[in-house]
């Protein structure tokens, strides 16, 4: 009897085994210690450093570097051209009641007949070779001619005074003491071949007026001529002390009253 027990249990045992197979049985062990089994910590281990090996130079470039511009505040270099000469002084004249300016190389004042005075260029020039400024002043009511037109007085000035008896080949503007005077321009025969003439009545105040003219050798250079003219025209002005003297005077009355 308890031999066929114990062969009964045997076979119980057996059929057990047969149905679960032991694949089985493990993979549901492991499953079940995976479960159990807590997640690892983090590791505390120091990050790995930054390399510290040396960074290699950049290649040098090949292009050619631009030459660099100069600087503003550096000093200029030195020029080996010569420095210009200084431009002379003008010179400064004063007669006839006014005071005028001539550029340099004119000659002193002096007498031209009666009561005319003038200046020459060059200082030490022949009589046909010149540049030359007469200047005279005049009353027209002292001489009675107060009532000529400007046409008449300029033609009588020329001929009395100075002996001009060309006429003009044209008129010129120009200005004096800062008002436009309207001249003739002649050109008349010299000892030499031709002059060309410019003549202007200036007016003055106290009744007075300034006779001027400038002349020159055709044969001179033209801008020579200009430029005299040019610096008289702009420092022509009256003496200011004779000014005042006249202005407080009464006007002479003419012969004919």
């Amino acid at each position: 009897m308890s031999l066929v027990f114990a062969l009964s249990t045997v076979a119980i045992a057996s059929n057990l085994c047969g149905s679960f197979p032991l694949t089985q049985v493990n993979a549901s062990a492991a499953i079940v210690s995976q479960r159990n089994v807590p997640a690892p910590l983090p590791s505390l281990s120091p990050a790995p450093s930054p390399s510290l090996s040396p960074v290699p130079p950049p290649a040098p470039s090949l292009s050619p570097v631009p030459p660099s511009a100069p600087s503003l505040a550096s000093p200029p270099s030195p020029s080996l051209a010569p420095l210009p000469a200084p431009t002379p002084q003008r010179q400064l004249y004063q007669t006839q009641g006014v005071m005028f300016e001539t550029p340099p190389g004119f000659s002193p004042l002096q007498p031209l007949g009666g009561k005319t005075v003038g200046v020459l260029y060059p200082a030490a020039a022949a009589r046909s070779r010149h540049v030359s400024i007469r200047l005279l002043e005049i009353q027209p009511s002292a001489l009675g001619i107060a009532s000529l037109g400007a046409r008449e007085l300029s033609e009588y000035v020329r001929f009395s005074f100075w002996g001009i008896t060309a006429n003009p080949q044209y008129h010129q503007t120009r200005r004096f003491m800062g008002q436009s005077v309207t001249g003739d321009v002649l050109i008349r025969p010299n000892n030499a071949g031709m002059s060309y003439l410019e003549f202007y009545l200036v007016p003055l105040s106290a009744d007075r007026q300034l006779a001027i003219a400038f002349e020159a050798d055709t044969e001179l250079p033209v801008a020579l001529l200009e430029q005299a003219i040019q610096t008289v025209s702009a420092s022509l002005r009256e003496d200011p002390t004779l000014k005042k003297k006249r202005q407080r005077r009464p006007p002479p009355l003419s012969p004919l009253n």
